[in-house]
């Protein structure tokens, strides 16, 4: 399980009310996205990850900023309207 904590572009920090324990199959890499169906914004790209050295249910932390998923799909493919 890892904790995943999560902020608008706007917000300058992360708020404990915008956090989730999530499965996921690999720890999440910075740089790399991930999609929460459930959320407003489904698109969160990973800013930070922080590995948890203590016992905990989570093996790490990490940090996102939502993002638009058809400016992300552009900016990733190279694709511009």
């Amino acid at each position: 399980q890892v904790e995943t904590y999560w902020r608008s572009p706007g917000d300058k920090d992360f708020k404990d009310e915008k956090r989730q324990l999530l499965e996921f199959s690999r720890l999440p890499s910075v740089g790399e996205y991930i999609h929460m169906e459930e959320r407003d914004s489904a698109w969160l790209k990973v800013e930070a990850v922080l590995h948890i050295a203590y016992e905990s249910p989570a093996i790490a932390r990490i940090y996102c900023v939502a993002c638009d998923e058809v400016e992300t799909l552009q900016d990733i493919l190279g694709l511009y309207e």
